[in-house]
């Protein structure tokens, strides 16, 4: 299963996609930077990102729910 869930602009060439994406028979949702190098060319994936098997995407979905909070508290990392 390959399906793009969405994707966030960083700059004119660069943009950060969410994908769902299968690898060696496993599950993950990639979250990658895309760039180009020159104008109208089609970005590509970088090295940039992270692959999260969808075995542990709930413990992940968790990690974010706690970092909202300490973002909402106003706290900043020690």
């Amino acid at each position: 299963m390959n399906q793009l869930v969405t994707t966030l602009t960083r700059t004119d060439s660069e943009e950060i996609r969410f994908e769902i994406r299968e690898w060696k028979g496993r599950d993950f949702l990639d979250i990658r930077v895309y760039s180009r190098l020159g104008q109208g060319e089609e970005k590509f994936p970088t090295g940039k990102g992270v692959s999260i098997p969808l075995t542990e995407f709930q413990a992940f979905k968790e990690a974010l729910t706690d970092a909202e909070k300490i973002l909402k508290e106003g706290r900043r990392p020690e």
